[in-house]
């Protein structure tokens, strides 16, 4: 038999792995509905914001007081 312990990392592992197949089929169900060109732009926009993150990034540490 397995300890409590076990038992407890098993149940908490089931529960993981239904949310996140909860998760992949909302996001499978909602690429499904969307157009093929809001689909492309939700990549584009993606796309920008994580160049822009970098970005802004890049001019805190450039312009941050503690580099003055």
């Amino acid at each position: 038999m397995w300890s409590g312990n076990e038992e407890w990392f098993v149940r908490e592992r089931q529960r993981a792995l239904l949310a996140e197949a909860q998760r992949q089929q909302l996001i499978s169900l909602v690429q499904s509905e969307q157009s093929p060109s809001s689909r492309y732009h939700s990549q584009a926009l993606f796309w920008i914001g994580q160049r822009l993150t970098g970005w802004g990034v890049r001019l805190q540490e450039r312009y941050a007081p503690s580099a003055c």
